[in-house]
Order: C-alpha cells, then structure tokens, then sequence
C-alpha cells in the first residue's frame, strides 16, 4: 500500500488555455491562484511537454487546466494527482512507475519544481494517475466563491479488478466506502473516500470500445440556488436544479464553460444517520 494522503490536484486539458482559463473563473467567480508556464521532463532531463497551467485551489484539491505543446492528449480530465509522503524515498520500482519532473515558472519569475511518479498503466486506459509531494500552499490559497470544494470525481472503467487492485488496499490504500450493484445507473460503483473526496468509479454491465477515462466532475456549494442564479447572470448556460441521486441532494448541470468536462453541482442537505 502506498502512503497516499489526499488528491492533490486533478488535471484538465484545455485546447484554448486562456478562454478555459476565463470560463473556470467564470463558473468559480474567482480568478486562478497561480499562472505559470511549465516543463515536464524525465529523470534523463529529457523535455516530454510544455505549456501553460492555471491552478485554482479548492478546499479539498486544486483544479490545474494546462495546455500541451508537445504530446498530442484530448481535452478533457487526463489526471489525478495524488499527494503521497515520503516521494524521494520511494523506489520507482516498487510502485511500477516513472519519475518526472515538472519545472514552473509563474509571470513574477519565481520558480520551482515537483518530483512525480506516475504510475505504470494498462492497456486501455485514457488517463493517467500521478503521485507527488503533498501540496505547500498556505490556508489563503484557496477560491473564495461560492463553489469551493469538489464532492466527487467520476471514472467510467470496464474492468472492476483492476480498478480494485489500483485504487485499493494493494495499490494507493484509498478507502473503499461502497461498493454496489446499480444496473439503474449504469452497473457496478465503487466509491473511494480520501481527504475529504470521493472517486466514483461505474463499471459498466455492457461491452464498450471506449477506454477507461475520467468522465466528469461534481462541485459543492452551499446555497444551489444561489449558484445557479450567478452563473446564468454570467452567461453560464445550467440545467434546471433536480433531485440528486443520494437522498436529501440537489444537483444541477453546468452545460458551457466547462472545457468539455461534464460538470455537476451538488447541495448537500441533512443525511439521515446509518
């Protein structure tokens, strides 16, 4: 098991990173903690990637929408950062990954480097999950508007086993809060609680030709209503608020601004205990 401690950041890729980087600020009524420009290189200090990276650090993980100069990947959610402890003493093949280096470089000239392994993947797989040093930044590095914390990220897989053996007890040690049958919404869920967040995965009952991927994101805000109304003012086009599936929720979509992430948000209401 692997010393992982929280999600440290989820990565989005942007086909126009400034626009992105307008319509997040849009949808989180607050401007990115940290621009930057960005080298990723190997251990050989080979350059693999290039680019620009907004970061907006939520109150349990950080939203980092990048461009990509030079690997030819898809919009959309491409990682999870995952913080682990003790990175420099973990041997690369121990967890079966390879170690990179990101180099950033913000507009006000400072700089500094992250350490990350990412994890060898299967075949079929569209994503990639990424370990680094937990996060430095100080308690006012956070948004400050009404949508400040992701309730849950959602992964579509095939294969339950190799989803088990990755995310649980013998691969990252993240949490197995439930695991259920729901032919209703799709097949199997697994759902992985850590730091205050939840992966849900949905293992589809049908044969696919579509690889495992990140399929979309949901946010929490306090007052729904509330959030809904700012972001049509804006110009953000949202779904009519409904019922969420877990009791005692609402939801709504966000359905433009989005970077071509299906995105949810969700107010939480009184849980029944039990």
């Amino acid at each position: 098991m692997l010393p992982v401690t929280n999600f440290e950041r989820i990565q989005i890729c942007c086909d126009d990173i400034k626009q992105s980087i307008e319509d997040y600020s849009l949808i989180f009524a607050s401007k990115p903690e940290r621009q930057c420009d960005y080298k990723l290189v190997n251990k050989a200090g080979e350059l693999i990637d290039s680019g620009q990276s907004a970061w907006f650090h939520m109150d349990n993980t950080a939203i980092e929408l990048f461009s990509s100069d030079l690997r030819q990947i898809k919009a959309g959610i491409r990682a999870v950062v995952f913080a682990a402890t003790n990175m420099e003493k973990t041997s690369d093949q121990s967890i079966n990954g390879e170690r990179f280096y990101y180099h950033y470089d913000d507009s006000a000239g400072s700089q500094n480097q992250q350490n990350v392994l990412v994890l060898a993947g299967r075949e079929g797989v569209a994503y990639q999950i990424l370990l680094a040093d937990p996060g430095g930044r100080t308690s006012d590095q956070h948004i400050a508007g009404d949508i400040c914390s992701v309730d849950h990220l959602v992964l579509s897989s095939n294969d339950a086993e190799a989803c088990l053996n990755l995310f649980g007890d013998s691969g990252l040690g993240l949490r197995l809060a439930l695991d259920k049958h729901a032919p209703q919404w799709g097949g199997r869920m697994l759902f992985y609680r850590s730091g205050g967040m939840t992966l849900e995965i949905i293992i589809s009952d049908k044969p696919s030709v579509h690889p495992d991927r990140f399929w979309g994101i949901a946010y929490d805000c306090a007052d729904i209503a509330a959030s809904v109304k700012r972001l049509n003012e804006a110009g953000v086009e949202v779904s009519e608020i409904r019922s969420g599936r877990k009791p005692n929720t609402l939801v709504a979509t966000i359905k433009s601004h989005t970077a071509g992430v299906p995105t949810l948000l969700v107010e939480q209401g009184e849980q029944t205990p039990g």
